[in-house]
């Protein structure tokens, strides 16, 4: 298990990433000093490099990140494996996903801030992935907020998702059993990570 302590920042060179395999990452930050993942660029732009972390196999050892930003990646968690905890994080301006969820991925994904993440959004489902989503706040992401591709039911209840009713392009699903959104949240979730830029 790689830990990584309150208020460190790790930068990335050009299409590097962290790479788990039956392993795991336990990044608690504090909201007074978060951890920051983001590029080594002194002027980055969203894609700069692969991933904050990547899950490729099977685990049995159990994730967490709290408090984090994670900023200018291509998909800033891909998860292929495993049931990592994402809490009051902040995911922004990364260039194709800000998380992805494949095979039978089950991250609980809670209190975060997703803005602008480009290419295919904020959050993206496939395969038999079943993230769980509630109490976070979706902004300005391209394409959709969630994409959802899982042949199980993706539980996305109680999100912000920029207006009341959400509209359609904040969700696209593979069919009206893909997710479920509501209830939703009326208004921003006031506990929901989001530094000041």
């Amino acid at each position: 298990t790689l830990y990584i302590e309150p208020g460190v920042t790790i930068l990335y060179d050009q299409g590097r990433a962290i790479t788990a395999e039956d392993g795991g990452v336990m990044a608690r930050g504090t909201k007074e000093l978060p951890i920051i993942f983001t590029a080594s660029a002194k002027s980055p732009l969203p894609g700069f490099y692969a991933s904050a972390v990547r899950f490729t196999k099977p685990t049995k050892v159990n994730s967490a990140f709290a408090y984090c930003v994670v900023k200018y990646a291509e998909t800033a968690f891909d998860i292929h494996y495993g049931a990592p905890e994402i809490s009051y994080c902040l995911i922004a301006s990364n260039s194709q996903n800000g998380i992805f969820c494949r095979n039978d991925a089950a991250p609980k994904i809670t209190y975060s801030t997703f803005l602008n993440n480009l290419g295919e959004g904020a959050i993206k489902s496939i395969g038999m992935s079943r993230p769980r989503i509630n109490f976070n706040n979706f902004l300005k992401n391209e394409i959709a907020d969630v994409q959802a591709f899982s042949t199980i039911q993706v539980d996305a209840t109680q999100n912000w998702w920029g207006k009341d009713p959400p509209g359609a392009m904040n969700v696209f699903k593979d069919n009206d059993d893909s997710i479920r959104i509501n209830p939703w949240l009326a208004a921003p979730e006031a506990n929901a990570f989001s530094p000041k830029e």
